[in-house]
């Protein structure tokens, strides 16, 4: 696993040192918008399912975006030694994505997301005096799927992906293989998405 998350985390990190230099060498990518985004996703964790809820924002060059994100989510309960706990996930960091054809009413969407938080168990028994037990985690989400434009500032993307957990070791009955999961989402971007072809088109402003 730790080997799995290594050879993912040079994948991107790669692909994100290259896209900065063509910005900045050549300019082959300009900055054509921005956007927020709702995040919802659907998975299990050991058997239970729950639903994750966040958000995120980044910058639009061309088919590309480069931004972040958060996510915290509920899974389910869990009864260790006779005390039942909430199974809970956070985390965030860096969000990468590309779309294609971005101008077409249905298209390509892609995007990972590379994250940093933790997992915890939250005791649900108020009556016992009881700490929540957690340990930090390392993510990478990558899904693919496609988008809708119902809007010039508005497109919403469903997609299937897989959550890819490391570097968790102190929830009892818990690994990594438990939090790691497919999963379905559900993105809603809001904001400036405007396309310039080679020509240099703009198509945000045609004719009405």
């Amino acid at each position: 696993m730790k080997n799995l998350l290594f050879t993912i985390c040079l994948v991107f990190v790669a692909f994100a040192a290259t896209f900065a230099q063509d910005q900045t060498l050549f300019g082959s990518n300009k900055v054509t918008g921005g956007f927020g985004a709702p995040i919802f996703e659907y998975s299990t964790v050991d058997g239970d399912f729950g639903t994750a809820t966040g958000g995120g924002g980044a910058v639009v060059l061309q088919n590309f975006f480069l931004g972040g994100f958060g996510m915290g989510g509920n899974f389910g309960n869990k009864t260790i030694d006779n005390v039942r706990y909430r199974t809970e996930l956070g985390y965030g960091g860096l969000w990468l994505g590309y779309v294609y054809p971005t101008e077409k009413l249905i298209h390509l969407y892609s995007s990972v997301k590379l994250g940093w938080g933790g997992a915890s168990l939250d005791p649900r028994d108020e009556e016992r005096d009881l700490e929540t037990i957690s340990d930090a985690i390392f993510v990478v989400t990558p899904e693919l799927g496609i988008e809708l434009n119902l809007f010039k500032w508005f497109r919403i993307a469903g997609t299937a992906g897989y959550r890819v957990v490391g570097g968790l070791e102190g929830l009892p009955q818990l690994s990594n293989e438990d939090f790691s999961n497919f999963n379905f989402g559900l993105t809603l971007r809001f904001g400036k998405f405007t396309n310039r072809d080679k020509s240099g088109y703009d198509d945000d402003e045609d004719d009405d």
